[in-house]
């Protein structure tokens, strides 16, 4: 069993960051309390924040790689800027982890599908939405890198 290292996975919203972390083996994957979307800055210190608290190795930001509405576009972009401002702190040493894009396209669709499958009430799903999706994410890249080496 391959130690992976803690990764943490972040769904870039209008309102809400969701995210989740998996465990040093990639084996298992709890979500985070969701942060609020404030600024780009002040969303990128809290992602570091949390980075360096939990001893993040890898981040992946959810990228919507196919989007339907300006909605979308605005969200690629954001996510674009918090993956380029990370990177640029990572060239200079300043951060110790690696970061990534990965397309998180219809995450969300994927998530309010699932918490309607385990019974989750509407209440609760509004505030586990961002979470999950942020599960899925990293699920998906534990998928990949597993399938990939």
């Amino acid at each position: 069993m391959n130690k992976t290292g803690k990764i943490l996975a972040i769904d870039l919203g209008l309102k809400n960051i969701g995210l989740a972390i998996s465990d040093d083996f990639g084996l298992s994957i709890r979500g985070l309390k969701n942060l609020s979307s404030q600024s780009r800055e002040v969303d990128k210190n809290n992602i570091i924040i949390i980075c360096i608290k939990e001893k993040i190795t890898k981040l992946i930001i959810g990228y919507p790689c196919f989007y339907k509405n300006n909605r979308k576009n605005i969200i690629s972009h954001r996510a674009f800027l918090i993956f380029n401002a990370l990177r640029q702190q990572i060239k200079l040493k300043i951060l110790p982890f690696k970061v990534y894009l990965l397309d998180e396209s219809y995450s969300s669709k994927r998530a309010k599908k699932r918490l309607i499958l385990s019974g989750v009430s509407r209440k609760k799903k509004k505030c586990q939405i961002d979470s999950e999706s942020a599960r899925i994410i990293l699920k998906d890249y534990l998928i990949f890198f597993n399938s990939n080496g």
